[in-house]
């Protein structure tokens, strides 16, 4: 009778460790799905970012470009006349 009663805590124990076994297991496998997923939406967040900084970043060059050029001529006129005597 003792014997039968050790086998079935054994028993008994071994039950919970499988479910325990289990239940962790299935957490793990969420867990790491979910973190999975959001590493995947912080990078394409992050992609997306980058995207918009470059493209702001060209729009500012290009609109520095723009203003140089404007200014160059205005700026080489002015110069000519102050060289050559011209009022201004």
């Amino acid at each position: 009778m003792a014997l039968e009663s050790i086998e079935a805590y054994k028993a008994q124990q071994l039950d919970k460790l499988k479910d325990n076994y289990t239940q962790q297991s299935d957490w793990i496998r969420q867990n790491c799905a979910q973190q999975m997923e959001k590493v995947r939406e912080n990078y394409s967040s992050q992609v997306q970012n980058i995207k918009e900084i470059r493209q702001y970043g060209s729009s500012q060059v290009q609109a520095v470009r723009e203003q140089y050029f404007e200014q160059v001529p205005f700026t080489l006129q002015s110069k000519s006349k102050i060289v050559l005597g011209f009022p201004q």
